[in-house]
């Protein structure tokens, strides 16, 4: 599917109603997005997390999408810091 858009001066870009409504989009949608040989992807975060279900060692199910991307963060970054940081 192909469709044309223009960037606004604020870099905000509006997604064709029929791209919209096709990937399952709705108001506040939280959006990952990828460059991968110069092409913009765009993907939801609920499904980008449901294709890596399994991959994060959470064993308590989040309440919601917003707290899974904080847990993760959170875990993440400790992890890669634990042993750089002064005491």
């Amino acid at each position: 599917m192909q469709a044309l858009a223009t960037i606004t001066s604020k870099r905000q870009l509006t997604i064709p109603v029929d791209i919209f409504v096709k990937m399952g989009l709705f108001e506040g949608t939280r959006v990952a997005l990828f460059v991968e040989d110069n092409i913009l992807k765009l993907q939801s975060l609920k499904t980008l997390l449901n294709d890596l279900q399994g991959c994060v060692k959470d064993t308590k199910p989040a309440q919601d999408l917003d707290e899974m991307i904080f847990k993760s963060k959170s875990k993440h970054f400790k992890d890669k810091w634990k042993n750089k940081l002064p005491l």
